[in-house]
Formats: structure tokens, sequence, C-alpha cells
């Protein structure tokens, strides 16, 4: 892939991309793939190639979340309709030094916005912020603020983050679907902090975020 930089421009209000078109959509930021001169169509043909096989691997080994196209929710394993969110693919393609880079365009929306123009707002009453899911859970479990520092340690965390934080004077909180935190701490295989009791963490759903709670009522246990 070339290593000159080429912006896509996605309109800001593309939240998520379709798995399957992001090969098209990297290349056609490269090169043109309808033009009439055969070395640049080819061009664009080998660099989709190029991106199709990056982005596959990266969703096989978890570098990039698959989600659920209607709620941007995490996916255990991807479908033809999975998306990533744009907010992953841009650190997915910074973190590899990719010659594409993501701009948000507050134009109208692009070609690019097409192949997800759909996509719907992003679910925040399912998410929490760090801060929010340690007062929840921390007390059993020992969840610190220092869990979310280093997710490549603790691959479950992040595959349940919706975005990265971003430091400095416009700091932004990241955010994590509280759902699958759940699911994570009360797994007995886990090994970072204390074990918590399935029925506890549920309890503790329901107080902390009960919106969430209520969007996955029929998968909590039944009362003793």
């Amino acid at each position: 892939m070339s290593a000159r930089k080429h912006l896509l421009e996605i309109p800001s209000e593309v939240m998520a991309l379709p798995i399957s078109e992001l090969g098209r959509i990297l290349a056609g930021a490269m090169h043109d793939a309808e033009s009439d001169d055969e070395d640049e169509a080819m061009r664009h043909a080998f660099e989709r190639l190029q991106f199709e096989g990056a982005i596959e691997k990266a969703v096989r080994s978890g570098l990039l979340q698959p989600r659920a196209p209607g709620t941007c929710l995490p996916m255990s394993m991807e479908t033809p309709t999975s998306v990533v969110t744009v907010t992953d693919l841009a650190q997915f393609l910074n973190d590899m030094q990719c010659s594409v880079e993501i701009v948000s365009a507050e134009a109208s929306p692009a070609p690019v916005a097409d192949s997800a123009g759909d996509a719907p707002a992003p679910a925040w009453h399912l998410m929490a912020t760090p801060d929010e899911l340690c007062t929840a859970f921390g007390a059993f479990t020992g969840m610190t603020k220092d869990w979310f520092n280093n997710l490549k340690d603790r691959p479950a965390l992040k595959a349940a983050r919706f975005r990265p934080g971003i430091g400095g004077r416009n700091k932004v909180e990241p955010l994590f679907y509280v759902y699958p935190v759940l699911q994570w701490l009360i797994d007995t295989r886990r090994k970072t902090g204390s074990s918590m009791q399935v029925a506890t963490g549920w309890r503790m759903l329901r107080q902390h975020f009960p919106k969430v709670y209520e969007a996955y009522e029929l998968n909590a246990p039944e009362p003793d």
C-alpha cells in the first residue's frame, strides 16, 4: 500500500461502515475504480484486495470489532451485515500506519455515506464511562480505572469499547457497552480482579444502569 497519505472524508453523521465494503471504500480514497485509465483501475483493484485481506485478518485477530448494524453493539463473530464504527476504523488505520487517514466531512453525504447512510445513532443509554463502571462494580471486583489503561491485556474490555477517550484540553471520556462488560465480570474464567457472583452483577446492573437492565432483562438469572 502506498506510503503517501490519502484523506478519506466521511460525513460526521455516519457512525459505522459495513465491513464488506471497507476494501472498496479505502481503496477508493487512493484510486478511481471507474477511471478510463486501465492502470488506475488496476491500482484500485490491487489496493482493494490488499485492504480486504488486512481487514479480514484484523477482524479475525480482534484488532477490529464487528458490530451489529442496528445498534452498533459488539458481536462475537462477523456476519455478512456486520459493521465497524468509524472511530474503531480510524484508530485501526492509525495503529497500522496506513496510507489512508479518515477525516470528518461536515458537508452533505459523500459516496461513502451511501454504503452506511442508514446506520442508526449510537445507543448511548447502553454505554458508560470507566468511572461509572467502577462505581457500579468496583466494590465487588476490584475494578479501577487502571483496568482501562491497557486494553491489550484485557481484550474483553477492548471488545466492549465503543470509542476511545481523548485527552488534553477538550477531554472526552471513553465509552463502553455495559452489558458485555457485565458478562466479562461475572465470567468465572476472568483472571483480573476478584470474582463476582452472577446475581450480584445483575443486581448492580439494575441499580446503576436500569436502562441496560431493561434491554437485557430476559437474560437475567432466575431469582432464588
